[in-house]
């Protein structure tokens, strides 16, 4: 899962440095009032946030990438305000300051693997944990390509993109009793982040 989880961040990032992604960062992304510079920044702020995990007590019970994506909803405004402050902070030096926050969430892993980690919201196996940033990147890639990509090839790698789906379609068992209807994994994807509209007995997953 880490050297997925790299390969993903290296093709979004890469790809935004060779569309001079931070000269575009005032325009809107379509979500909201979040602006492409705060989409930017938000990759930084959930790659960053392998540095804080620590390692679970021992007996300490994991919880499923479902419950742990239940608690995104709660803390979603927490969530915006930081990631524009982050922004805010970063300036013109945005993807050079998000790469920063990357290489120091790399050599954190590269220090430590304990099997359960506590992260933001619950106990986590490591694995696991490192899908939720996946998660992250993968729906923010497309966010990106969506806001400022057209005419380009997605940088969300296919591997990457199936791997998620899967896992939003669990936490969609998990949540609802039934899984999606949709199994399109970009379709499916984007629906269930709310990117999309979902039919049927499909519903949105992370709100």
């Amino acid at each position: 899962m880490e050297a997925l989880l790299r390969e993903q961040w290296y093709s979004l990032t890469g790809r935004l440095r060779d569309i001079d992604a931070v000269e575009r960062r005032h325009e809107p992304s379509g979500l909201g009032s979040w602006s492409v510079g705060d989409l930017i920044a938000h990759l930084g702020y959930g790659i960053a946030m392998i540095v804080e995990i620590e390692p679970a007590s021992s007996g300490t019970r994991a919880i499923s990438v479902g419950q742990y994506l239940a608690g995104y909803q709660a803390a979603a405004s927490t969530i915006e305000h930081q990631t524009q402050q982050l922004n805010l902070r970063l300036g013109e030096q945005l993807l050079d300051g998000i790469e920063s926050m990357a290489q120091s969430a790399w050599h954190s892993l590269e220090r430590r693997r304990p099997s359960v980690v506590v992260g933001r919201r619950g106990p986590l196996v490591m694995d696991d944990y490192l899908l939720t940033r996946l998660i992250e990147l993968v729906i923010h890639g497309d966010d990106l390509h969506r806001a400022i990509g057209a005419g380009t090839r997605s940088p969300v790698l296919g591997t990457a993109l199936v791997i998620v789906s899967d896992a939003l379609a669990a936490a969609h068992l998990e949540m609802h009793g039934v899984r999606p209807e949709n199994r399109d994994p970009l379709t499916w994807v984007r629906q269930a982040s709310g990117r999309a509209a979902s039919g049927g007995t499909t519903a949105s997953v992370l709100g």
